[in-house]
């Protein structure tokens, strides 16, 4: 593999993984959602069943966003080393 190839895949990575750790993700904008859900109920010291599905919708949601976001990184990773065990 040529060396501009090999910077352009590993920089591909890197700024990926970036990307997805900054304050903006989406997994920290589904996080954020969650967390001010769960301190609205916790105000009310009740929950709702409207306020119950939301809630399993937001875990559903996240859980999601990070295998999404592991399975990207892991072939990611797995494209670099590959590419640089040659």
């Amino acid at each position: 593999m040529n060396e501009f190839k090999e910077k352009d895949l590993l920089f591909h990575f890197l700024e990926s993984i970036y990307e997805n750790n900054t304050d903006n993700s989406s997994i920290d904008r589904i996080e954020k959602k969650l967390f001010d859900k769960l301190n609205a109920v916790k105000k009310t010291k009740q929950i709702t069943s409207p306020d119950f599905e939301v809630i399993t919708d937001l875990i559903h949601e996240l859980c999601g966003e990070i295998k999404y976001r592991y399975f990207i990184h892991g072939t990611h990773a797995g494209n670099v080393i590959d590419e640089f065990s040659d």
